[in-house]
């Protein structure tokens, strides 16, 4: 392995130093010295990334291997998920008081926005995967958004999660200082 100055900072830790460990589907393969962040060293088109979150990435599909798709089947196990997602609300509402607005980024059919609803918070959410929101939103008339990353005003919100997301974003840090502006002061993340 070689160490390759980039151009650019490790979109994690702002490290200029960057170790090229080979190619996966193509794509340059790179890890931070500083922090260890392993990541795709070029961009990734909107394209393969609106497919790789399609319908089969959340499973269903007999045969399907979850391993390279995602979910064996996300839909299947919702009253599972819900009550996860109940027990984490009420973990998080120790700390920040309900109801109020939240935001679940990365929240692919809104099971989050549909418990925390439930619990009378003000909730919205958004994902990259325009099946999911479609989904959520016909399913379960959720204020789900995909698309673009929305903008919302400074202080918006007094919860945000981001659940099983980070490791997806292509820049994490990035969306987390987005995500820290919408917090209200005293806001949980």
């Amino acid at each position: 392995m070689t160490t390759e100055p980039s151009g650019g900072r490790c979109r994690v830790c702002s490290s200029r130093c960057q170790v090229s460990i080979g190619v996966v589907d193509s794509y340059p393969m790179s890890r931070c010295r500083s922090c260890g962040h392993l990541y795709f060293a070029g961009e990734v088109s909107d394209s393969v990334l609106a497919s790789a979150y399609d319908k089969s990435y959340y499973g269903g599909n007999p045969g399907q291997d979850s391993t390279t798709c995602g979910y064996d089947d996300y839909l299947r196990d919702i009253p599972k998920r819900l009550r996860g997602f109940n027990q984490r609300l009420a973990s998080l509402e120790r700390l920040v008081s309900p109801p109020g607005r939240a935001l679940d980024f990365g929240c692919a059919v809104g099971l989050f926005v549909r418990a925390a609803g439930e619990r009378g918070w003000d909730a919205v959410g958004y994902d990259r995967s325009e099946w999911a929101t479609a989904y959520g939103r016909e399913k379960f008339g959720l204020s789900l958004s995909s698309g673009d990353i929305p903008k919302f005003d400074e202080g918006r919100f007094d919860l945000v999660t981001l659940w099983d997301c980070v490791e997806h974003l292509a820049d994490p840090r990035e969306i987390l200082l987005k995500v820290r502006s919408w917090l209200r002061v005293g806001g949980v993340l």
